[in-house]
């Protein structure tokens, strides 16, 4: 007879990542008493507020929690998963992965044992769990005024301010028990500026896992959308279309290099010749200088952690290196049946829901970069970056990177915010226009460089963190 009453705690709570493993524990015992030969409990316990910008107003306001356990089992070599919410309902929650194993196809998935993990710093703030609605309100208004400084007649049209904290715990019955807790915190303004027939607009947002120093002043933030807006006022058309060199902006390189680059990369997508990298191990693909690795490891990093979602020790996997395809990402399902066994995988398992960057308890883990890191092994100072480019733009944003042929590494999108780079300087503003290109030939053979000046941004549609610089590429179709 099993004991009732076990409750998920909250994350804030002194102590929740030792009792999500206890109670990990006992689901793996459930699991083995009623039939399953290998077992492993995911448990997930999150809280957070969400607050948005409407018209230089507070928008809605959102708060709560999600907390669950996803159970994965083995059996006959084949693999079921289940997930539920309550710890005393593991008994129908094993009934259901067993009857998903006996229907799945047999193979020699195995689930890691317990080991050493790196020690990862800059993931957890206790400064973020003190903060609640009054704070939350208070820095919308900052945002809004720090907007209204630059520019009285600045509307925030857009905007948030979000924070929370996660408490993540993994058990398996090969002797993996293991926990983590951690915070995250972002904020961003959107904003419109109209003078006569002209509307102008900028954005800038900042995330981290700690309340740093951008967090403490969001009226800067607020500011520096406004200045971006204002800047953009009495932009000129950029002429005929041509081929020019652009630098985008860490938020837009990180766009293309999030929905082309790093899928191309994934071992599963390789193996079935979906990826312009695919059967490439090795071989040459982009300018020496050019490199992209997946370090989980590294401080602060948004998408970084001890662990990945099967319980793997993280470590930094290189990818694209000395200009070769160094690696590619396995998870442990990927890696048994496409990288000839489990010491291929890469502490890449990741459990998110289809197109949601945030992790999940209701889905077993897929192949995902966690916190994918890129840019030049020679990096310079934005200023002389810039000074390289006799004739170019600044895109500071895009739209429609999602549309991207990951396959093919096409790309055509539009960005509205930009600016003429003319003799190795900014040269005022720039009206909308189209970029495209194919960015593997692009980064081959028109790499210009890449800055020291870096900025983090989360994923569009995975929990991915990405270190961004600003990326100079030449030869891009420019039409305006």
């Amino acid at each position: 007879m099993q004991a009732a009453g076990l409750r998920i705690p909250g994350p804030t709570e002194k102590d929740s990542v030792d009792s999500l493993l206890s109670i990990g524990e006992r689901i793996v015992e459930t699991a083995l008493s009623g039939g399953a030969e290998s077992a492993e409990a995911f448990l997930l316990s999150g809280i957070g507020e969400s607050y948005s910008i409407e018209k230089s107003s507070i928008g809605y306001t959102g708060g709560g929690g999600e907390s669950g356990i996803g159970l994965r089992v083995i059996k006959d070599r084949r693999v079921g998963f289940a997930y539920f919410t309550e710890p005393d309902d593991r008994s129908a929650a094993v009934e259901g992965a067993l009857d998903v194993a006996r229907r799945g196809q047999k193979g020699d998935f195995s689930f890691p044992t317990g080991g050493s993990f790196p020690t990862v710093n800059g993931l957890y703030d206790p400064k973020i769990d003190q903060l609640g609605t009054e704070e939350g309100l208070a820095i919308i208004e900052s945002l809004i005024s720090g907007a209204r400084e630059v520019h009285k007649g600045a509307t925030v049209s857009g905007g948030s301010v979000g924070f929370g904290t996660d408490v993540v715990a993994i058990c398996n019955s090969e002797g993996l028990s293991v926990g983590e807790r951690g915070t995250s915190m972002g904020m961003s303004a959107y904003v419109v500026l109209k003078e006569g027939d002209q509307v102008a607009t900028g954005w800038k947002s900042h995330e981290a896992n700690t309340y740093c120093e951008p967090m403490r002043d969001p009226a800067a933030i607020g500011r520096e959308a406004s200045e971006q807006a204002k800047a953009t006022l009495d932009a000129e058309p950029f002429g005929e279309g041509r081929k020019t060199t652009v630098v985008f902006h860490p938020h837009a390189a990180a766009a293309l290099v999030e929905f082309i680059t790093v899928p191309a990369l994934f071992g599963d997508k390789a193996a079935r010749g979906e990826s312009h990298y695919s059967g490439k191990l090795g071989e040459e693909v982009v300018d020496p200088r050019f490199f992209v690795t997946d370090d989980p490891t590294r401080t602060g990093g948004l998408g970084a952690g001890a662990f990945d979602d099967e319980g793997l020790a993280s470590r930094v996997v290189p990818l694209l290196a000395e200009g070769r395809v160094d690696s590619y990402l396995y998870d442990l399902g990927g890696a048994h049946e496409y990288g000839g066994g489990s010491e291929a995988a890469t502490a890449s398992g990741v459990r998110s829901g289809r197109l949601s960057d945030s992790r999940t308890y209701k889905d077993p883990p897929g192949v995902s970069a966690r916190n994918v890191v890129f840019g030049a092994t020679d990096p310079r100072p934005l200023e002389r970056l810039l000074a390289h480019v006799e004739d170019g733009i600044l895109a500071h944003d895009l739209l429609g990177a999602h549309t991207a042929n990951p396959t093919s590494g096409d790309f055509s999108v539009s960005s509205t915010t930009l600016f003429r780079i003319k003799d190795g300087v900014l040269a005022g503003a720039v009206a909308p226009v189209m970029l495209a290109g194919n960015l593997p030939e692009l980064l081959r053979g028109s790499f210009v460089g890449a800055s020291v000046e870096v900025e983090q941004t989360s994923g569009h549609f995975s929990p991915t963190g990405i270190e961004a610089p600003y990326l100079a590429l030449s030869d891009i179709h420019v039409v305006g």
